[in-house]
């Protein structure tokens, strides 16, 4: 056949199925409201689990680091991470709440933290933490410690 022969009959089949009185039917389209769970503004800071191994690490860093520009006569020893967050700013922001306990090992001897033993005053303490990838530092900017 030719091309205009099947445009002949395509046209046919098309009136046809048009004038068979097939009634038209209107859709009624029910809108839900978008419903978003665990999302957050970009940029703000993300809940992270307080157990995790990096969390582990920047909380001791930060003990660390808080060891080093505390003027009290002993070191202090992590013992728990209530609350951790992190957030992308232009470094890697960790904010946290732990619980440090005082050693009785005194400074300023070079000491392992894991082989002193813990005292009886505990201190809560809020971290913010600065890592920079760029050289694998972290840094305190804010400390309250309290008892």
């Amino acid at each position: 056949m030719a091309v205009w022969q099947y445009l002949f009959l395509f046209s046919i089949i098309s009136v046809l199925s048009v004038s068979k009185g097939e009634e038209h039917v209107e859709e009624v389209v029910v809108e839900e409201a978008i419903k978003v769970d665990n999302v957050h503004p970009y940029g703000a800071p993300i809940q992270a689990d307080p157990s995790s191994p990096e969390i582990q690490r920047v909380a001791n860093a930060a003990v660390a680091e808080y060891n080093m520009i505390n003027k009290r006569p002993n070191f202090f020893k992590l013992v728990n991470v209530k609350t951790a967050e992190t957030q992308v700013i232009n470094a890697i922001k960790y904010i946290l709440n732990v619980e440090i306990r005082r050693t009785k090992c005194k400074k300023p001897n070079a000491v392992d933290l894991e082989s002193c033993v813990l005292g009886k005053k505990t201190l809560n303490c809020y971290f913010e933490v600065h890592f920079h990838p760029s050289d694998n530092s972290y840094k305190i900017m804010y400390t309250d410690c309290k008892k």
